[in-house]
């Protein structure tokens, strides 16, 4: 019976760099020293002394023997597991700081394990990479334990198949069995004995990346999800807590935290129609279409700014591609009927219905291009008051495609609703790189924020 972790369903705001970097390095070292051990360039004992000699101290091989293996079998179930665990730890905190925990880690096990079997008289040897590998586990199980692993298994080599099983479920269960595994070995400096102290260095390192909110979990941490373990200082800290209220509103409406500027004032709600009591417009303003020359002219200009210099023809030729669809489409008597109908029912919750169903038959018909983009986005801050969401998406899809002055804005809500509601950073990625700055630099706090979220 083979059971084999194969991947997981854990967001990613960081490229596995390092976990893919650690892989082939285990690869290369094996497959180097068994050509070695074949052509005679490596006798047995030197490979012995690459691995953990607890009768004798070597610091060297604190470290060399992180990227040893017994066998094919040892070396592959290795690597799946830190593929899969290296993978949540490094999506949520970056390269760098992975592979820092993933050294450290495992150089201290050994060194740990290699003293004190000095100081018992051992003669036993240990290698691979499990405490290290298991350092993350535990990491993964304190900040990711309601995300799932997805399992391949084997049985009596004839039945084969996935299932899934949760964080939590699969670090509990692999612990009990190294306890186990401690206890009938009588205490013994095994390899079950390294995959408990690698899970001991790992749990407080986790613990102190919530406490001093250095990693977001965006509220699915053990810690958060749990709220009997926060009345412990020790395991839940007030800047912790401070972390986790700020997503907590991000959830509550993604589009409003969106708007907001530091300091929490959405101040610039009114100036662009956000309001749902705003005045009504002006006699110049009364036709909610976007206005044919004026688009085209926006166009025109904004292409040049979003160019930077660059003389970048095929920007400036979608641009003129959008200016002329919605020329095309204010062009069509239904659209000033449908936006007409729009705009009155956007008042209040009551009318929403209506609102909702006079954007459709306009998007159905190839129309809410040509809708202005200050009713537009009127339309998604009533979507948002309502807590409709999901309804809220195809408004700010719409007004980013116009790519006129509240393009970057309707971006930056977009990717929230992406991130914090349908949970998909990968469509976030996408919307994200949409987003450009020239032209909206109050947008800087927002965007960079985002930045550190969305996975690029």
């Amino acid at each position: 019976m083979i059971f084999v972790p194969v991947g997981t369903d854990a967001p990613l705001y960081h490229l596995p760099i390092t976990t893919v970097s650690l892989i082939v390095v285990n690869l290369v070292t094996f497959i180097g020293t068994l050509v070695a051990l074949y052509n005679g360039d490596l006798s047995p004992e030197g490979f012995e002394g690459l691995m953990v000699d607890m009768s004798t101290v070597n610091p060297v091989q604190w470290f060399t023997a992180l990227f040893m293996h017994a066998g094919p079998g040892h070396l592959l179930g290795n690597l799946a597991f830190l593929f899969v665990f290296g993978v949540v730890v490094e999506g949520k905190i970056g390269s760098l700081q992975t592979l820092g925990i993933y050294l450290s880690a495992g150089v201290l096990v050994n060194a740990i394990m290699q003293v004190v079997g000095f100081c018992v008289g051992s003669e036993a040897f240990l290698l691979g990479a499990s405490a290290a590998i298991s350092s993350l586990m535990i990491i993964a199980f304190f900040w990711a334990p309601e995300n799932e692993v997805t399992f391949w298994y084997w049985i009596m080599w004839i039945i084969a198949g996935t299932f899934e099983a949760r964080i939590l479920t699969v670090a509990i269960i692999y612990n009990v069995l190294d306890i186990a595994s401690v206890f009938l070995s009588g205490f013994g400096l095994s390899g079950s004995m390294g995959h408990l102290l690698g899970a001991a260095l790992g749990a407080p390192v986790a613990v102190w990346y919530l406490r001093t909110a250095r990693v977001d979990c965006e509220g699915w941490d053990l810690i958060t999800k749990n709220p009997w373990l926060q009345q412990y200082p020790i395991l839940y800290s007030e800047r912790q807590r401070q972390a986790n209220q700020a997503n907590e509103r991000q959830d509550a409406n993604p589009i409003e935290e969106a708007l907001r500027v530091t300091g929490g004032d959405v101040t610039l709600a009114g100036r662009i129609g956000m309001n749902s009591n705003q005045s009504k417009p002006s006699a110049s303003q009364s036709h909610p279409v976007a206005g044919s020359g004026a688009a085209e002219a926006r166009a025109s200009v904004q292409s040049r700014k979003r160019g930077f210099g660059r003389g970048d023809k095929q920007r400036v030729q979608t641009d003129a591609s959008i200016a002329k669809r919605i020329k095309q489409a204010q062009a069509d008597s239904r659209l000033g009927e449908l936006a007409s109908v729009f705009s009155q029912n956007l008042a209040g919750a009551a009318s929403l219905p209506s609102a909702n169903e006079a954007f459709r038959q306009a998007d159905a018909l190839g129309l809410s291009i040509g809708l202005s983009e200050d009713l537009l986005m009127r339309y998604a801050s009533a979507l948002s008051d309502a807590q409709q969401y999901m309804d809220a998406i195809r408004p700010l899809a719409v007004i980013l495609e116009q790519q006129q002055s509240l393009a970057n804005r309707a971006g930056i809500m977009l990717t929230r609703i992406q991130l914090q509601v349908m949970k998909r950073p990968d469509l976030a990625a996408k919307t994200f790189r949409k987003i450009n700055l020239e032209r909206s630099s109050e947008l800087q706090p927002h965007y960079q924020q985002l930045k550190s979220q969305v996975q690029m």
